[in-house]
């Protein structure tokens, strides 16, 4: 029961009935608990998609690979686990915990890494396996039953999407957790009047609520994606596409990859509502 809240003879209080009394600040809480209340309201029909880490972006470790090489990875990149992957990578193996080579590996006189390594196969965990729609509350009661952190996303046609964390579940309750590795990158600037830099992995819904654009979000998750399928094509950096009084341009493009787009607004939001 949640205090400001009288149950009377149903004590089932209905999802938007709390969202328009946590809107209406008439609950008796403080604004953390408030806000993470409403998070978990927001997110309740969120799919792993939404969220994942895109298959581009993922860091992993080839077979033909060893320890030291999985351990460099991880110091670069400031992951304790990594997906081992064969022929491609559509080929996940399995997953690589960094701790187990920090236990097991060899070492020689000096603190350097003994030549004999273990193969990777042999010290890998079994992945988790999850479709791109599946939601996240679900994935993150079958983290807690399956007692892991981290699943493969695969597509419908089994090939892989990305993967997901729990720490990217968490964040969508508590915000960006940052940690030592982390360095703390704006994904959107506001630049001038009307005018922001985004960060193209960026789902269209958060533009439109960080704003106050009226972008279409039925389109693509991203905001990069949204550009290539209103763009048509690849576009070359500092190209544009114009859309209902928003107007897009490719700031930063890398290997065909939109990376960071300019969005402006050409009339107000009220105006833009109405288009």
């Amino acid at each position: 029961m949640l205090p400001g809240i009288k149950a009377k003879n149903n004590p089932i209080v209905k999802r938007e009935q709390l969202r328009r009394l946590l809107a209406e600040e008439k609950l008796d809480l403080v604004e953390t608990e408030r806000m993470l209340l409403l998070n978990v309201l927001d997110v309740h029909n969120t799919i792993v998609r939404e969220i994942m880490v895109p298959r581009i972006d993922m860091v992993s470790v080839g077979v033909q690979e060893g320890p030291a090489s999985a351990i460099e990875k991880a110091k670069k990149f400031g992951h304790s686990r990594l997906p081992l992957i064969g022929e491609d990578q559509d080929s996940v193996l399995g997953i690589i915990f960094i701790r187990d080579f920090l236990e097991s590996t060899p070492r020689v006189k000096g603190g350097q890494t003994a030549k004999k390594e273990r193969p990777l196969t042999r010290m890998c965990h079994p992945a988790l396996f999850v479709p791109e729609t599946k939601r996240v509350f679900d994935l993150l009661k079958e983290f807690q039953k399956e007692r892991v952190h981290i699943a493969i996303v695969v597509d419908e046609y089994g090939g892989v999407s990305g993967l997901v964390t729990l720490e990217d579940i968490l964040e969508l309750f508590v915000g960006d957790i940052l940690d030592e590795y982390d360095t703390e990158a704006k994904p959107i600037i506001h630049s001038e009047r009307n005018i922001w830099s985004i960060d193209a992995r960026m789902g269209v819904h958060d533009v439109n609520a960080e704003t106050g654009a009226a972008l279409p979000e039925d389109q693509a998750d991203t905001i990069g994606g949204l550009f290539l399928e209103l763009f048509g094509t690849v576009p070359k950096r500092r190209e544009s596409v114009v859309w209902n009084g928003h107007k897009l341009v490719a700031l930063s493009i890398r290997d065909n990859r939109i990376l960071r787009v300019q969005l402006t607004l050409l009339a107000k939001a009220h105006e833009l509502q109405k288009k």
